[in-house]
Parts: structure tokens; sequence; C-alpha cells
């Protein structure tokens, strides 16, 4: 056997991660998982790939903290505040004593939308706007007619006061 002297060659092996292991283990064993067993797991990979857009979004606005309410006392009706919901999944609009429930996405609508406005009188404009398309129960509810309503300045105060869009 012949020795090799001089220097070593060096192998370059790509280091294996963690994630290249998983990928190869899941694909070693979706050879023998059932068409059912594959739907199912579809499913979960759009839950999974769902839940971290989520997470996502909930880094793009900042949450503001939870106001405190006095119970004894009835809100004017051009009192407007946002509190998180029970479960971090969601906002509540309160407007007066009206509250109404929004998902994260369309806060992060209506926090870009306030943003991205001139102004005060196009703030509300851009907020009612978005309201009368997407969600006109709330506009019923608060009882607002149009964007110079008071309430709806209001909420685009409230918006851009306590609300921010991370870069």
């Amino acid at each position: 056997m012949k020795k090799v002297s001089g220097t070593k060659k060096k192998v370059s092996k790509k280091r294996e991660t963690r994630r290249d292991k998983l990928e190869k283990e899941l694909k070693k064993q979706i050879k023998d998982v059932d068409e059912e067993g594959l739907v199912f797991l579809i499913r979960q990979a759009n839950t999974i790939q769902y839940n971290m857009k989520v997470d996502e979004l909930n880094k793009a606005i900042s949450i503001p903290e939870k106001k405190s309410v006095n119970k004894t006392k009835k809100p004017a009706d051009s009192d407007v505040y946002i509190e998180k919901g029970a479960f971090g999944s969601s906002y509540i609009l309160v407007v007066g004593s009206v509250r109404k429930t929004l998902a994260q996405y369309e806060m992060l609508k209506l926090v870009k939308l306030s943003h991205a406005a001139a102004g005060e009188v196009d703030g509300a404009g851009r907020v009612f706007a978005w309201l009368r398309k997407e969600r006109d129960d709330i506009l019923m509810d608060i009882g607002a007619r149009s964007s110079r309503d008071i309430r709806i300045i209001d909420i685009y105060k409230y918006l851009i006061k306590k609300f921010s869009l991370e870069k």
C-alpha cells in the first residue's frame, strides 16, 4: 500500500441540517402512507403554513395595551378603543357601547389604510370606505353614515395613535 504524502485534500461536504434530516425522514415514510393519510398530511401542512402567515402578520403590527374601561360609566358615543381578543387571534373594536370583533387581517388592513392616508380627512375616508365594503355591520351598529362622522374620525385617530407598522 502506498502512503500518500503532502497535503490532505479537503472534501467539501455540506453539513446536513436538522431540516434536511427531517425532510429525508418524511420522504422515506411518505411512501407507506395511503391516499387518505396523504390528504390528511396536506391539510396539516396547509394549517401550519396558515399559522405561520398569521404569526408573520402579528409581528407586522404593534399590539396596544388593553385599555381599562370604567364599568360604572357608559362611554360616550365617540369613545373608541381597540383591545386584543381573549385568545390573541382577534381584536375587539369598541365604539361607545358597541363591541365588534375584527380578525387580525382586518386589523392589519385598517392600520395600513390609516397610515397610508395623507391626513385626517383622507384617513377617515379610507376607514369608512373599507368598513362600508367589508364590514358594513360595524357602520350600521355604530350608526355612522359618512366619513365625516365623529366615530369614524375617532377610529382613524385611534389607529394612527395606537398602532404602528414595522418596516
